[in-house]
């Protein structure tokens, strides 16, 4: 029989853009911090781009949740990291759920990820875990909570995410480039209207 640890993982759902941000901010600045260990957020801005940004090392054990978190919530996130950082996160993913843990309800979170939306996720110390909840749902988050069990943690260590530094690293790299505002264009001069250039060098010492 599997034994829970002593930390949950908790999912948030918020019908606008900064809400996880928002509350992640809440939850720290109110005597929360240590409570919470590795977390990321989701959105969607209002054209339907989404951002993941992740807090915290993503590789290893409890760690690792994370990244399977998101891989069971964005069953596509391979087009947005590439194929083989996809198929990293989508281990993970299938490593949770053989462990018990329930997809289909993290599942049902993202598919209301929708333009101006978002998700927070986090790894929470069990004592806390009503604290954070209430405080989620009185910003009007959406939470589903589910303990970690010691196998989910055994089989997500033995995953390459958590034993492959180089692969963990490209992958959340990748995460951050997707997150990352794109490049303002160049502005370009419009020429000169004809006969409105510079003088030749001389001409006007000529004149």
């Amino acid at each position: 029989m599997s034994k829970d640890t002593s930390e949950q993982v908790v999912a948030a759902f918020f019908e606008y853009e900064d809400g996880a941000k928002f509350c992640l901010e809440m939850l720290e600045e109110g005597g929360l911090k240590k409570a919470l260990g590795d977390k990321a957020i989701l959105s969607m801005d209002y054209n339907g781009k989404v951002s993941i940004k992740e807090m915290g090392d993503m590789g290893g054990g409890k760690g690792a949740v994370i990244g399977g978190a998101i891989g069971l919530i964005l069953p596509g996130i391979g087009t947005v990291i590439g194929v083989a950082g996809g198929a990293l996160i989508g281990g993970l993913a299938a490593k949770l759920h053989d462990a018990g843990f329930p997809n289909d309800q993290l599942k049902s979170l993202g598919d209301q990820l929708k333009p101006n939306s978002s998700l927070l996720l986090a790894v929470v110390d069990s004592q806390h875990v009503a604290e954070v909840e209430a405080k989620l749902r009185s910003a009007d988050g959406q939470v589903i909570t589910e303990g970690l069990t010691e196998d989910a943690i055994d089989q997500l260590a033995l995953t390459d995410f958590a034993t492959d530094t180089a692969a963990r690293s490209a992958v959340v790299a990748a995460l951050a480039a997707e997150a990352a505002p794109e490049p303002a264009e160049p502005v370009q001069a419009e020429p000169a209207p004809a006969g409105q250039g510079f003088a030749p060098l001389g001409e006007d010492a000529a004149r």
